[in-house]
């Protein structure tokens, strides 16, 4: 199983229901692992096994769904989960920016912060 992720630029969406509407019917595809439409960037974000569904078959779902398909582009592969920045700062795995804090919210030891 090969999971990809592509951003597909969708005209047509007049509203957020419509977003809600792409999400359902790109979500029923069994293939589908994950689907995020962004109504005001006219975006949807659509990770699947490529073993399962083809691109012009994702196209076609879309276009069966009652929307236009404007462009498709793969998305690179996510960096890893402590990414860095030049400055040496970086993000927790989760999302969060690593800061003077653990997860929990307390203070990490001034050992710790050094390591950074």
């Amino acid at each position: 199983m090969a999971t990809v992720t592509q951003q597909i630029a969708i005209g047509g969406m007049t509203c957020a229901a419509c977003a809600a509407r792409i999400e359902r019917g790109l979500g029923k595809l069994g293939a589908v692992e994950q689907v995020q439409v962004n109504y005001a960037t006219e975006q949807a974000r659509v990770s699947y096994d490529d073993a399962q569904l083809s691109l012009p078959e994702l196209q076609k779902a879309v276009e069966k769904i009652g929307y236009e398909v404007l462009g498709i582009a793969l998305e690179p592969p996510a960096p890893a989960a402590e990414s860095r920045h030049r400055d040496g700062a970086g993000h927790n795995g989760d999302g969060s920016f690593m800061s003077g804090h653990n997860r929990n919210g307390s203070p990490e030891s001034s050992r710790e912060i050094k390591e950074l």
